[in-house]
Order: structure tokens, then C-alpha cells, then sequence
């Protein structure tokens, strides 16, 4: 029977994927949460880890999410880095966090399933790099303004 609920969820974040970014207000959302580095935390260790493990753990573990950390190479905010979230629509989003603020105490035992690959990267090993993003209240989400 899990295995059945799993199957039902990929295959409604599919369809949505695929027909629902036609709909006003449902493009793609970029999901932006500032980093602080640890004292300790050489940068190249950090850019290592986004691309030998966290990046393709949401690329083949998670569906409908994309993760990665940017680094600021112009500006105001050179130097600096950004765990960078991308959903494929907001019905993806709001699957997994569904209202503004909230975190993984919230996804339901279905996103989890599909989230916790991710959230090991996130919650797990990404704080040996980084401040814990939940002690970040600075966060910013995007949507996508294509259609």
C-alpha cells in the first residue's frame, strides 16, 4: 500500500509538472536562502559537497526539485553563497511546504517519502558547512512570471 501511495503522488506531481504551468500562477518557483558559512568551512569543501552530493541527490532523489548552492561572483553580494531550492511549479511547492514559513515539521508523511533524501543532505550535512538553514529567517521565494 506505501508503495501505491508513492506511485499516486509522483504521478499527480507529474501531470502538474507538465500541464499545469499553462495555468496562471503556477510557474516556477526559485526558493533562496542566504548561507552563513561556519568559522571553519573552507569554500572549496563547501562547493565540493553542492556538486558531488547535494546537487544530485535533489536531481535523482526528489521529484520536482532542484538544489543547489550559488556563489556571488559580481556585486553587492560577491563572495558570498546561497542554498538555492528550484520547484517545477507551485503545486510542487506547496506539496511539499504547504504554507509560507513552514518546514520540514510540516510536510505530510507522502512528501516525506519523496523529500527525505533531500532533507538528509539538507538538515544533516549541509550544517557542516554552513549555519543550519532553520535558524535562517531570511528567506525569499520567486515565481517564475513566463506565463
Amino acid at each position: 500500500m506505501e508503495k501505491i501511495s508513492v506511485v499516486v503522488v509522483l504521478c499527480f506531481l507529474v501531470s502538474n509538472s507538465l500541464f499545469c504551468q499553462k495555468n496562471v500562477g503556477t510557474g516556477k518557483i526559485m526558493a533562496f536562502r542566504p548561507l552563513r558559512l561556519l568559522e571553519d568551512t573552507k569554500p572549496k569543501d563547501l562547493e565540493r559537497f553542492a556538486r558531488e552530493q547535494l546537487t544530485p541527490t535533489f536531481k535523482n532523489e526528489v521529484v520536482g526539485v532542484e538544489s543547489y548552492i550559488i556563489k556571488g561572483q559580481r556585486g553587492d553580494n560577491k563572495g558570498q553563497y546561497v542554498h538555492l531550492l528550484i520547484f517545477d511549479n507551485e503545486v510542487t511547492r506547496n506539496f511539499y511546504f504547504p504554507f509560507e514559513h513552514s518546514g520540514e515539521d510540516n510536510i505530510s508523511k507522502e512528501a516525506l517519502k519523496l523529500w527525505r533524501k533531500g532533507q538528509i543532505m539538507l538538515l544533516d550535512s549541509l550544517p557542516k558547512y554552513a549555519e543550519p538553514l532553520e535558524s535562517l529567517q531570511n528567506y525569499t521565494d520567486y515565481i517564475y512570471l513566463e506565463r
